[in-house]
Formats: C-alpha cells, sequence, structure tokens
C-alpha cells in the first residue's frame, strides 16, 4: 500500500498537533485554510502570557474562553514540577487561577481581531450593531462590553476578538474605558 504524505514548511511544523499529521491514500482535495491550524492543541508548559485558550470541561457544556495573564512554572526540590496559569475566564470576566501538571493539555486559539465600528444601539434588543471594513454588520450583545456600553456612541471603533463566528472578547478605545471607571 503506497503512502503519500503531506510536507510542511518549517514554519509551519511548530504548529502541527498530533490529530493535524494525517497519511493521505486519497488524491489531494483543494481545501479553505484561511484559518488552517486555527485551534492548537499545546501542553501548560507552553503556553504564554496573552494566550486565548478554549476550554470545555463537559462533552456537552459549553466552552469558556480563558485570557491568560501569567503563567508561572514551579519545581520544589524532589516534586515534580507544575504550572499556575492566572487568568481571566472571558465567560464570567473573573479573574481566576488553575494549577496543574505541565503535560496538562489546553487548546490555545489563533483569535481573528476585526476592527469594526459601531452603527447604533438597539434598546428593545439590547444589542449594538456593528460594521466591518468590508461593510458586514453584525450584532455585538451588550454583555461583551459591560459598563462600558453607557459610554459608546454610533461611529466609535471597537475591536472583535473571533473564533470562527464567535465572538470571545470586545476591545474598547482607552478613552471610553476610562470614563467607565
Amino acid at each position: 500500500m503506497s503512502a503519500r504524505f503531506l510536507a510542511f514548511s518549517s514554519s509551519m511544523i511548530t504548529n502541527v498537533s498530533s490529530r493535524v499529521i494525517a497519511r493521505l491514500n486519497g488524491p489531494l482535495r483543494s481545501i479553505d485554510c484561511s484559518r488552517a491550524f486555527a485551534t492548537v492543541v499545546t501542553p501548560a508548559n507552553e503556553i504564554d502570557k496573552g494566550s486565548i485558550i478554549k476550554q470545555k470541561w463537559k462533552e456537552d457544556g459549553p466552552s469558556e474562553y480563558w485570557e491568560i495573564n501569567n503563567v508561572r512554572q514551579v519545581k520544589q526540590g524532589r516534586q515534580a514540577a507544575h504550572v499556575s496559569l492566572e487568568y481571566t475566564n472571558l465567560t464570567s470576566n473573573k479573574p481566576e487561577r488553575w494549577k496543574g501538571s505541565t503535560t496538562a493539555k489546553f487548546n490555545v486559539v489563533k483569535v481573528e481581531k476585526q476592527a469594526c465600528q459601531i452603527l447604533y444601539w438597539d434598546n428593545d434588543e439590547k444589542v449594538f450593531f456593528v460594521q466591518d471594513d468590508q461593510f458586514n454588520q453584525q450584532e455585538l450583545p451588550q454583555k461583551y462590553v459591560k459598563e462600558a456600553s453607557k459610554f459608546l456612541k454610533n461611529g466609535d471603533q471597537v475591536t472583535l476578538w473571533l473564533d470562527d463566528d464567535e465572538i470571545v472578547k470586545v476591545s474598547v478605545p482607552a478613552a471610553i474605558l476610562d470614563a467607565s471607571r
């Protein structure tokens, strides 16, 4: 049985997880690679500050997104090394801490940042309508901007952090954040 293997450049090999390397037995097909390797399975000791992690604790439960604030690797005497992650749970917007093995695996998400302009506020549905550079309109629920929603006006710029089509986080201008505090 002959086997054909997919070749990667050296810069892409670092992003390849064990699930992605595969033997191809059939003809090559054209694949949309615009979001290739959007989620990478990474050991806890290789996670960096600022990474976004998508974690699902139960099979039928919702996914949570974490933004890593601090990573510490601790090795004490003869004990096994462990990793301490300080993160913000983007679902509840609360700071939390995780401590565990250096070999624990996490799904690190490569988010797309999309600059958008606020068009208007729909008071009935409690959503902002935003528009990107290609004039695509999207709903932005109030839960993503929380207190800053009182200070956002039509024409303000916000940045959406997206995983596929799901909003992970919203960045608002610093002047608006200062006004909301």
